[in-house]
């Protein structure tokens, strides 16, 4: 999935959103894989992370 909808382009929002539906994907897959999402975004100015209680407002 990311190497089909992956866009060198491709701004923040759009690439949480495809990390997002990415690791749903795989614990879908496999249960053992994880338990919540949290997503960080590494810039110049600092962290940005989402918690998993916001990550469903990005699907």
């Amino acid at each position: 999935m990311l190497e089909q909808e992956f866009e060198d382009d491709m701004g923040v929002e759009a690439a949480k959103n495809l990390v997002t539906k990415c690791i749903k994907s795989a614990m879908e897959r496999d249960t053992a894989s994880g338990n919540g999402i949290n997503i960080a975004v590494v810039t110049d100015e600092g962290v940005d992370v989402t918690r998993e209680k916001d990550i469903d407002a990005l699907l």
